[in-house]
């Protein structure tokens, strides 16, 4: 018998796929789309993901070196910065929070310098805030004063290593705002947004002519899909009560990420294959995420 996630999983790829008949982008959303059901399908069928984890770990750790040696090659005396194969500063601080919250889900302790190192160079308000997120789910049970004060941490450095808070926001409400006059019942269809946003003859935020995405998953899948979104999210619901909370960890760092970036379009299978994993462990008996630390006397 089909779980209730299952259902709506398959539902979601269903109406996402008819969507593709009407988007502006339909190659692109096909790609995105496969992705996340090949991560979601990996998921449900491996017993234990941390072996891969470790090897996504060890590629994340690579790609900072990579931006450090870049940077090192072509830096001139300014302000510019490279990210290795990530893309930008916000991509690549998706792939620090998620992996981050990965290792200490999965006690890899080793990654965790190495994370919080790529979080500061990139920089990036939102991954900040989601690693200060899994370090306060990740710690609470136990040692709630260092929870709370990891997650100040990370909320102070955000606003302290970047100085153009304000013009973000405001240009992220304009992308909203923008976003919310465009819905319709059916959708624009999977992986339009960026087509249609650049149609738009006029945009509430000028300063930003030119947005690849909603600046938040859960508005740009309303966007798309229109009320077949919903599909999504009860899938979600229902996958995470599963018991495996590492790959807890990991999904609510990804959704902390989702509320003002877009990383469903960088590291989406990462998400899903979370999700698949808690629909196979479901009813399994739940081992505790996080790190272990001493107890002091």
């Amino acid at each position: 018998m089909l779980r209730p996630e299952t259902i709506f999983g398959l539902g979601f790829l269903a109406w996402a796929g008819v969507s593709l008949t009407w988007s502006t982008s339909p190659q692109q959303g096909a790609l995105l789309l496969a992705l996340l059901a090949g991560g979601y399908v990996l998921g449900q069928q491996m017993r234990d993901l941390r072996k891969l984890w470790v090897c996504l770990l060890v590629g994340a750790s690579l790609n900072l070196v990579l931006a450090f040696a870049e940077f090192a090659v072509w830096w001139n005396g300014g302000d510019f910065r490279w990210y290795g194969l990530a893309g930008g500063s916000g991509q690549m601080g998706c792939v620090m929070a998620v992996c981050f919250a990965a290792a200490l889900g999965y006690r890899q302790l080793w990654f965790i310098p190495i994370g919080g190192i790529g979080l500061v160079y990139a920089g990036n308000r939102g991954a900040m805030l989601a690693a200060g997120v899994a370090c306060l789910i990740a710690l609470w049970r136990n040692y709630r004063a260092t929870a709370m004060c990891l997650l100040l941490l990370a909320i102070l450095a955000g606003l302290v290593l970047r100085d153009d808070a304000g013009a973000s926001f405001v240009s992220r409400l304009g992308i909203w705002q923008d976003t919310i006059n465009h819905l319709t019942p059916l959708g624009h269809g999977f992986g339009s947004f960026a087509a249609e946003y650049a149609a738009w003859p006029k945009r509430t935020a000028p300063a930003l002519q030119l947005a690849p995405h909603a600046y938040n998953d859960t508005l740009e899948l309303l966007f798309d899909l229109g009320l077949g979104s919903v599909l999504a999210w009860l899938c979600v619901i229902f996958a995470m009560e599963g018991r495996n909370r590492a790959d807890h960890l990991v999904c609510w760092t990804f959704l902390t990420l989702s509320l003002s970036f877009f990383p469903l379009w960088v590291i989406g299978p990462a998400f899903t294959l979370s999700l698949g994993h808690l629909a196979r462990t479901r009813g399994e008996k739940p081992w505790r995420a996080g790190v272990s630390l001493p107890h002091t006397t």
